[in-house]
């Protein structure tokens, strides 16, 4: 086992008949009502303004990748690009909120997402391992309440955690 932590790989996505649904292409995105375009790019077009990046990769242990076995963890990606141009009329739309931060392919269905999931145990997402007031969170991206108490601690002058 020469690499446990593997690449992300680019993913093109198909529908049920076998047909390209969703592509990593350079030139490949969306309109702003969710139709398919092929003229996106980084440096604006307000007719193809929005790109999608679908990424895979797997995870092995000493124990889920053997010889014998390959029982990898599946993790995917999904990176979102907004690039309207300079037109005034643009949308106002904020890509960080449309991505998908790497989420375990077996258990996503269980994850709703990952907001959802630190939410259920009583922690606030704001992604894996990134920190915030010196707190740093865990590896579902859930940081304790804590992090979020003012300088008097979980009492201020709004009365509890105020």
């Amino acid at each position: 086992m020469t690499n446990p932590q593997g690449p992300k790989a680019e993913l093109q996505l198909y529908d049920v008949a076998g047909n390209v649904f969703h592509s990593n292409a350079p030139n490949s995105g969306y309109t702003v009502n969710g139709e398919p375009c092929n003229t996106f790019s980084p440096a604006g077009d307000i007719n193809c303004p929005i790109k999608f990046k679908v990424f895979w990769r797997a995870q092995c242990t000493a124990s889920t990748c053997t010889a014998t076995s390959f029982e990898a963890a599946e993790f995917v990606t999904v990176e979102m690009s907004y690039a309207p141009g300079s037109e005034a009329n643009a949308a106002k739309i904020n890509p960080l909120n449309y991505g998908l931060v790497e989420q375990n392919r077996l258990t996503f269905a269980d994850q709703s997402s990952p907001a959802l999931d630190c939410a259920l145990r009583n922690k606030i997402f704001i992604g894996p391992n990134k920190v915030f007031n010196a707190v740093t969170a865990d590896a579902q991206g859930g940081v304790d309440y804590t992090a979020f108490y003012g300088p008097r601690g979980d009492t201020g002058p709004a009365g509890p955690q105020g």
